[in-house]
């Protein structure tokens, strides 16, 4: 399945930050259904020597409908509004589901998601602007008066495969 780019815009509310998600990226990736994991996706965003892998699950959510879409950020200055290094859309699975990025160089990466129920490729908002549709971000980094700080969503990606579990927030 080949994606275009996956671009988060953030979008701070007095109640909550919300996502959007107009493009889609990932050069390839590898979906299936495990049985007893939900669905899992893999990536291979960067081939390198020495490389990691970084593999999140999201748990939590509330149906199988839609597509969750994930993006993983290097820079500061680009988490959660600007571009993101790696990209995937994962089929949603109610429960959970994982996605692979293979191929990160080691370091520090945020992860921001969101789980398009409708598939329509867009983080649904009320009229006031409250989600309809969960959302979330690495270690599960609080949401109060628009997104979180890099700082705050930041985890360590060493050599091999890294492993994070977030939830997701309807």
């Amino acid at each position: 399945m080949t994606m275009g780019r996956l671009s988060f815009s953030l979008i701070a509310t007095v109640a909550a930050g919300l996502l959007s998600a107009p493009a889609f990226a990932d050069a390839g990736s590898l979906a299936g259904n495990v049985a007893g994991a939900g669905n899992i996706a893999i990536a291979s965003p960067v081939s390198t020597s020495g490389a990691a892998g970084l593999a999140v699950e999201i748990d939590g959510l509330r149906s199988a409908e839609g597509v969750v879409r994930i993006a993983v950020f290097d820079q500061p200055d680009a988490f959660p509004r600007g571009t993101e290094i790696a990209g995937q859309e994962v089929a949603a699975a109610q429960g959970s589901v994982t996605a692979v990025f293979d191929g990160l160089p080691p370091g520090r990466y945020a992860v921001a998601f969101y789980h398009d129920e409708d598939g329509n490729g867009e983080f649904d908002t009320n009229f006031v602007g409250l989600p309809l549709e969960g959302f979330g971000f690495s270690n599960d980094a609080p949401v109060v008066f628009g997104p979180p700080a890099f700082d705050d969503a930041a985890i360590e990606v060493s050599q091999g495969l890294s492993w994070t579990s977030v939830r997701v927030r309807y």
